[in-house]
């Protein structure tokens, strides 16, 4: 048996004319005239300013979170210097014992040894240098010829010192200290005068 053959008809089937329902480019040009809106001028003056007041807010937050780092780093910089200070002054109050167990230790007879009373005083006194080196306290004693420094030292007399350059230092007489680049106590010191000065004078230092 033979089909029948079918007949296609002009308009039916997939000969029929396009639709522009289904054309994309037809809907994009419609789409683009329902988006081409008016907007009237007092909502784009409004959107300008609101752009430019969140610009000016996010500017001062910036320089809010700078000013309180900087705040912060010179806090930090005053407590620092506060508890060095502190530490400082505790140790210059300390320096005159220092002098004290060091006379006492000088006076002590050889005779006694490390017994007694002076090996008492040894210990205390190697125990306060023992804190005073872990906080950072060093003796400030410059060796004979040293130029004399007068930020570190204290002058208290000019003596003749044959050979030796004026404004030198001849000898230490009391031990000095410093802590942390800061002066407690400057080195009291003999200087060597010029060759013209026939005797021993006194400095201010």
């Amino acid at each position: 048996m033979m089909a029948k053959e079918q007949s296609h008809s002009p308009g039916s089937g997939s000969e029929h004319a396009p639709d522009e329902s289904m054309d994309p480019s037809s809907q994009s040009e419609r789409g683009a005239e329902y988006l081409e809106l008016e907007v009237p001028e007092e909502v784009l003056r409004h959107l300008d300013e609101t752009r430019q007041e969140c610009e000016r807010l996010r500017e001062q937050a910036a320089r809010a979170r700078a000013d309180y780092a900087n705040l912060n780093r010179r806090s930090e910089e005053a407590i620092g210097r506060a508890r060095d200070e502190g530490v400082n002054e505790v140790f210059r109050r300390l320096l005159p014992v220092l002098d004290d167990l060091d006379r006492a230790l000088a006076q002590a007879s050889p005779a006694a040894g490390d017994g007694g009373l002076a090996a008492g005083v040894r210990l205390i006194r190697e125990e306060l240098r023992r804190i005073g080196d872990m906080m950072g306290l060093r003796e400030v004693r410059p060796s004979r010829g040293a130029e004399f420094d007068a930020n570190a030292h204290q002058a208290l007399i000019r003596q003749a010192a044959p050979g030796q350059p004026p404004g030198t230092v001849v000898d230490v007489m009391q031990v000095g200290y410093e802590r942390g680049g800061a002066v407690l106590r400057p080195a009291a010191v003999s200087v060597a005068a010029p060759p013209d000065d026939s005797q021993d004078e006194c400095c201010d230092g």
